[in-house]
């Protein structure tokens, strides 16, 4: 089926879903924008799923392609489409949860929110070793950070499919793991759905028939990603299923490692044209991706589709260590998505920007984007640095650092609560002001959001000031300040996040 279906939006409407990088044009309706959920989610998560501040809801069982025309009407085409009418967007959402979403009923271990989380990539690029994790690990936990979990990106491997840590570089990964266990580190390395050619490992899952096909049906796809040219495993086939997720038990058993980075797997390194084991929908190969990351405790997930409200940790996408929204600027309008379309269990990206092209060279972070990246990510159900502060950042931009670190631990049971709350119900942990406060015209505001009653507004941009929406009552702010309902310029000392709790 390949309907194609136009809607008129009602006076006001505006709409919410599809794929959370499109954050800051929600909510669509105001403008033309379109999105192919068929082929492009934009190389994070995405759900078939559209929800508007009136209450309208729409869910296809299969990817599909909108289109809003920014002059009230709305084009659907592919899908099998239902919809529905509730009374609000929280109403909408809460429909949608029950009606098509299946949560898991559960969260990812403790671990993965009670302490930030440190990640090698920025820091180490493709060449971590076991003499530079374990270094890197120290000096975490000297500058007084508390072990959390660690994650050794890209680089540990023998090659691409070839999931043994490198005996040039990591000469005994079992001592390395269990060094870190006794720091108090979970440990977790990064893996990819990708095969490099002509290597022993390509040729045995050529032969046993593992590997995406292209379009003749006997050889091997061979696609260009950010690393190269790889094939890659043919994700609907048990037998690939099986042999990678063997070859990660191995880890776990073997090197003592707690879980995995499940990297790429985006429909857009994928054809139309590529023959696999069952016949499938590109879109839906990060949801195959993720029913293999859900497998482990410990994962994290950067491409998704499908999987909502499922026991998945969801990372935004690579920013840029810049202001605008290649960067910071989006950081807090993406959260809002991925919590409206069930990917609430979720982290922004790395502290200051995990996009590794904005740190080559003769690199100086912006001090006061890294230290506003913080705070913006504070919140977060899961925060995650790369760079430790203390490597980067003057001992004034070291303690503002901390400072927010300590208002984290202090409103951690804020968010382990609301943690709980979304597994129990899929109640979103970082709502959105429309969702949260109906009625107050507030839909497009989307640099704020609540947090277990707390209104939390981030400085995005730099100088230190920001307008501050406050839906409809009395409210009073982290210094003592109260206000009513408006909206106000405020200026932000470079050490403080602005919190606001309404008053009964």
């Amino acid at each position: 089926m390949n309907d194609k279906i136009v809607l008129k939006l009602e006076s006001g409407e505006v709409f919410y879903g599809g794929a959370i990088n499109d954050g800051c044009r929600m909510p669509f309706g105001r403008e033309k924008f379109a999105r192919d959920l068929r082929v492009d989610h934009s190389a994070n998560q995405a759900t078939p799923t559209l929800i508007s501040s009136h209450g309208r809801y729409i869910y296809s069982a299969r990817p599909f392609r909108f289109e809003f025309d920014g002059k009230g009407k709305l084009t659907l085409e592919g899908g099998d489409f239902s919809f529905g009418k509730a009374d609000s967007l929280r109403a909408a959402y809460r429909e949608v949860r029950t009606r098509f979403w299946h949560p898991a009923g559960h969260a990812p271990p403790r671990a993965m929110f009670e302490n930030p989380q440190f990640n090698t990539w920025i820091d180490m690029g493709w060449q971590p070793t076991q003499e530079k994790v374990l270094a890197y690990a120290r000096d975490i936990v000297a500058a007084g950070h508390k072990p959390g979990v660690l994650m050794i990106d890209d680089g540990w491997a023998e090659d691409y499919g070839d999931w043994r840590f490198a005996a040039a570089t990591f000469p005994d990964p079992a001592a390395m793991t269990a060094e870190l266990h006794r720091m108090g580190f979970t440990v977790m390395v990064w893996v990819c759905p990708f095969v490099s050619p002509d290597s022993a490992v390509f040729r045995m899952l050529r032969d046993k028939g593992y590997l995406a096909r292209s379009a003749d049906g006997r050889t091997p796809a061979v696609v260009e990603w950010w690393d190269g040219f790889s094939a890659q495993l043919d994700l609907t086939h048990p037998g690939a299923v099986g042999w990678f997720t063997g070859v990660l038990d191995r880890l776990m058993t073997e090197c003592g490692v707690d879980g995995f980075k499940f990297d790429a797997s985006d429909p857009e390194y994928y054809r139309d044209d590529f023959v696999c084991h069952a016949p499938t929908e590109r879109a839906r190969m990060p949801e195959l991706w993720a029913q293999i990351g859900e497998k482990y405790a410990f994962n994290e997930m950067r491409a998704c589709y499908g999987c909502e409200c499922r026991a998945l940790m969801q990372r935004e996408k690579d920013r840029g260590h810049r202001w605008d929204n290649a960067g910071l600027g989006s950081v807090i309008a993406d959260a809002l998505a991925m919590n409206l379309c069930g990917f609430g269990f979720n982290c922004a990206d790395m502290v200051g920007g995990g996009l590794i092209g904005d740190f080559a060279g003769d690199f100086k972070p912006d001090e006061e984007l890294f230290i506003r990246y913080a705070q913006a990510a504070a919140l977060f159900p899961m925060m995650q640095f790369s760079l430790p502060p203390v490597r980067v950042l003057s001992a004034p931009g070291v303690a503002a650092v901390d400072k927010v670190l300590r208002l984290r631990e202090r409103y951690l049971p804020a968010i382990l609560r609301a943690i709980d709350e979304y597994a129990r119900t899929g109640e979103p942990i970082m709502q959105s002001l429309e969702y949260a406060y109906p009625g107050n015209g507030l839909e497009c505001v989307t640099d704020e959001f609540i947090l277990d009653g707390m209104l939390v507004a981030p400085v995005l941009t730099p100088g230190g000031k920001r307008t501050v929406h406050l839906p409809d009552g009395h409210w009073t702010d982290d210094l003592g300040n109260r206000y009513t309902g408006g909206a106000y310029e405020i200026e932000v000392a470079l050490d403080r996040l602005p919190i606001f709790v309404r008053e009964a």
